[in-house]
């Protein structure tokens, strides 16, 4: 499994980093928020992940909503599988980690590409489609002022 620990920030392609993981220990105060609709395009990548993770009405609020919240909602929304204290994350990864490592490696295996394969999104398609979006959002004045922000010429 692929497990992320999550401490301080989890922002745009961070946060969809974090979902496409199997297992995300946040921290309490981390700060996770999808700030891309707001500043004029939608995520290019990792909404499928996020879907799997929190559902389809969870996802589509979360990329609308631009508001930030903390771990423990995280936690709540299902973004997250444990809470660690500020500074444990890491620390309480390693901890699941390990107890991952003991279950038989042929068995957590099978699991893991049961789930990959059943009952998720089509995650490459999924992309691709966000990825088009993305490319035509880019032509649109709020996202090239963004753009313009970040020192890129449009």
């Amino acid at each position: 499994p692929v497990i992320a620990a999550v401490e301080g920030f989890a922002l745009g392609g961070g946060f969809v980093l974090a979902a496409s993981c199997d297992v995300v220990v946040s921290a309490r105060s981390t700060r996770w928020n999808l700030p891309e609709v707001e500043i004029g395009w939608i995520p290019p990548w990792g909404i499928e992940a996020l879907v799997s993770r929190v559902g389809r009405t969870q996802a589509r609020q979360l990329v609308w909503g631009g508001t930030p919240f903390h771990g423990e909602e995280a936690l709540r929304l299902g973004l997250a599988d444990h809470l660690a204290e500020d500074g444990a994350a890491l620390e309480r990864a390693i901890e699941v980690a390990a107890s991952y490592a003991r279950l038989p490696q042929e068995a957590v295996a099978a699991t893991k590409l049961y789930f990959a394969t059943h009952g998720a999104p089509n995650g490459e398609g999924g992309d691709l489609l966000a990825s088009h979006f993305f490319k035509d959002n880019c032509r649109y004045a709020t996202a090239q002022a963004t753009l313009r922000k970040f020192g890129v010429k449009v």
